[in-house]
């Protein structure tokens, strides 16, 4: 019976090759990485579908209707300003696979939860959007009649 040198399996292959031990450990790293991107949270999608999204602790993100037939992102970002303006809270949503996110300060959307965001409205146009919501929310508000 031959014995093979300290470290050997005997078998032959990559492995007997300098750097590949070192290159496999580095694919396992990255695809152990990577794994965890897969559970990353998909922007819905439908055609003209707009979306909000509700986050809780701990929680997957859910995510609602609240229009159909919206013709774009930018007017899906209006309709989440809108909720953003009666709620006085920023909020979240997603439009054709795309999240949008309004804030206080910009609306801004991006192709993941966490990936870079790109200024949907500028702010001229959403100081117009926002003075036509407020005419909204106030004639909303007139027609609904007080809670009993």
């Amino acid at each position: 019976m031959l014995s093979q040198p300290c470290g050997r399996s005997g078998r032959s292959g990559d492995d007997d090759q300098p750097g590949v031990g070192l290159l496999k450990w580095i694919g396992a790293v990255l695809l152990t990485g990577l794994a965890g991107c897969a559970s990353q949270v998909a922007a819905p999608s439908g055609e003209g579908l707009c979306w909000r999204m509700f986050e809780a602790a701990d929680q997957q993100p859910r995510f609602e209707i609240i229009g159909r037939d919206i013709p774009n992102l930018e007017s899906c970002a209006a309709q989440l300003e809108g909720a953003r303006m009666m709620e006085g809270t920023p909020t979240s949503g997603a439009y054709n696979g795309h999240f949008i996110f309004v804030t206080d300060e910009q609306i801004t959307s991006a192709t993941t939860i966490n990936g870079a965001r790109i200024r949907v409205i500028e702010p001229g146009d959403r100081q117009r959007i926002q003075e036509g919501l407020r005419v909204l929310i106030e004639q909303q508000r007139s027609q609904t009649p007080p809670a009993t």
